[in-house]
């Protein structure tokens, strides 16, 4: 092995070069660690978020449920309304019609005959 080293220093390439290539290696085994350390916790948070997802859409569905039995109720409610409202309308003209016959039968006032 040829060992280069520089005229003016007596600096030791080749040693140099041996100590950046065993830093390289160890930091790269570092890099493999931290990325399957990644991986894992990109899943758990895919997984985390697909459980958060499926936990608000089963509240949403059983909201929408709520809100359909609450709209069926006031609707039916309304209907109920409505209904008592025509009758008592109803009773209201039939009171009136025959409050009219009533006064269509008493006698004229005295002096406006």
């Amino acid at each position: 092995m040829l060992v280069m080293k520089c005229a003016w220093s007596g600096y030791d390439v080749e040693a140099e070069l041996r100590r950046l290539d065993e830093r390289y290696a160890e930091r790269a085994r570092a890099y493999e660690g931290l990325a399957d350390r990644y991986d894992r916790l990109t899943e758990d948070n895919r997984q985390f978020t697909r459980d958060c997802v499926a936990m608000m859409q089963r509240a949403a569905n059983r909201q929408e449920k709520a809100l359909d039995r609450y709209f069926d109720e006031m609707q039916a409610r309304t209907a109920e309304i409505a209904a008592r409202t025509e009758e008592i309308v109803a009773e209201g003209c039939a009171q009136r019609e025959a409050l009219f016959r009533m006064l269509d039968r008493l006698p004229p006032a005295p002096g406006e005959a």
